[in-house]
């Protein structure tokens, strides 16, 4: 979903209010989700802020999202699937580590 969000022209993409960036880890296991190292668990409240028409459109057009609407519409697969429209939505400021890391080469020694 954040995914196809974002394709959309998202400006702001949350998920149970905790805003995304392009570098956020949503790490999965199981049917719990894990952002900056604070495990969710289901349901999920993922909130796209944009143009909603063209969320939409990307949200109903992603191939991926279809595997899992197949998968919600099985009464026996214990997931749901709903998108609502929000007459508003507020997303926080981003509040994590904004510097990338990165490993560097050590100098040889002599």
């Amino acid at each position: 979903m954040v995914n196809a969000m974002w394709r959309a022209g998202a400006v702001a993409v949350t998920i149970q209010g905790q805003r995304l960036i392009s570098t956020t880890g949503i790490k999965c296991e199981g049917n719990s989700v894990t952002l900056k190292g604070v495990p969710y668990s289901p349901p999920y409240d993922i909130v796209g802020i944009g143009v909603t028409d063209d969320i939409l459109a990307s949200l109903a057009e992603d191939t991926y999202l279809d595997i899992y609407r197949e998968a919600a519409a099985d009464p026996r697969g214990g997931v749901g699937y709903a998108v609502d429209r929000l007459p508003e939505a507020t997303a926080p400021a981003y509040d994590g580590l904004l510097d990338l890391t990165y490993a560097t080469p050590m100098e040889q020694a002599g």
